[in-house]
């Protein structure tokens, strides 16, 4: 969508909704990816330990959004990027945002990454970043993922702000998945049993509270994974 009066242009993911969408979140593997933040990264010759080659992303989410079409042989991702290219061309100085909710909270945020990645795409948006707005998303990725996400928030290309409620279990999944390791215990306690997921951006986490004359009242908490 566009806004005229704010100068913004919106990418705006839905929820779960059909059967398809609930296989999509539960696919929950982790897929091993080149490390798209390498590329802007190329000149500083970063080591593995400053920057992984490979990072672990959200099988079912990473299909969703890297989906083929049969007749241009595109992906979802390549449209939607080429999408707000054409309207960032057309409307010179607008910001671009991305949001979504649960599963669209977790397709923006990977979006939003990708976005960042792009250096035509950040030359065209302005102040040269991409805004990411996640209400209510689950995982997206393993710890490296997290080290590249971070490494486009430092370089300024990528602001992400993560609204969770306490209570909310869908923000809290999938926290593991098991690797092949977790059939023997000895390679289990060298390796680890399992995949860990990690969160991203800055964190607003809501609660309700009962104040001191008795009125439920919100309150927030904002932090921040180091």
């Amino acid at each position: 969508v566009l806004n005229p009066v704010k100068k913004r242009i919106t990418i705006i993911f839905r929820g779960s909704v059909t059967n398809k969408d609930f296989l999509q979140d539960a696919k929950c593997a982790q897929l091993q990816l080149d490390n798209p933040v390498l590329k802007i990264m190329s000149n500083q010759n970063p080591t593995e330990e400053q920057m992984p080659s490979k990072i672990r992303v959200h099988t079912g989410f990473h299909e969703y959004l890297f989906y083929q079409r049969k007749d241009s042989e595109t992906t979802r991702l390549q449209e939607i990027l080429e999408d707000a290219k054409g309207l960032l061309r057309e409307n010179p100085g607008f910001s671009l945002y991305m949001t979504g909710h649960s599963l669209g909270g977790a397709l923006s945020t990977l979006c939003g990454f990708y976005a960042a990645c792009d250096d035509e795409l950040i030359q065209l948006a302005a102040h040269q970043r991409v805004v990411v707005y996640s209400i209510a998303s689950p995982f997206c990725g393993n710890w490296k993922f997290r080290h590249a996400f971070q490494e486009l928030e430092r370089q300024r290309r990528l602001q992400h702000l993560r609204i969770a409620n306490l209570e909310d279990m869908v923000t809290l999944l999938p926290f593991a998945v098991p690797k092949a390791t977790f059939l023997s215990p000895a390679l289990s306690m060298i390796q680890g049993a399992g995949n860990l997921y990690k969160h991203v951006g800055i964190k607003v986490q809501l609660k309700k509270v009962t104040d001191s004359q008795g009125k439920e009242v919100v309150e927030h908490s904002i932090t921040y994974p180091m």
